[in-house]
């Protein structure tokens, strides 16, 4: 089994659709936003579409730190003849 972050559940976070599924006449597939307050559902229902893994908050995406390089200059003195 893949492992993966438990999500906590926010009802004020947009949902996205993890398992395909049908449910008012409509089939919401994997990816798809579920925007529940535009339909006759209930947060509980929400709340139990998500903790059975049907509906996932979208990730953040971590912004990865960018790798310092140095350049480094070389400096060549030139011998000076006396």
């Amino acid at each position: 089994m893949g492992r993966y972050d438990r999500q906590v559940f926010d009802i004020n976070k947009p949902f996205l659709v993890r398992k395909a599924f049908k449910a008012n006449g409509r089939t919401f597939t994997n990816g798809m936003p579920f925007d529940w307050s535009h339909m006759a559902i209930t947060t509980r229902k929400v709340r139990v579409l998500f903790d059975s893994g049907y509906l996932s908050h979208p990730t953040e995406k971590k912004a990865k730190p960018e790798k310092k390089t140095e350049t480094k200059v070389e400096v060549k003195k030139e011998a000076t003849a006396k």
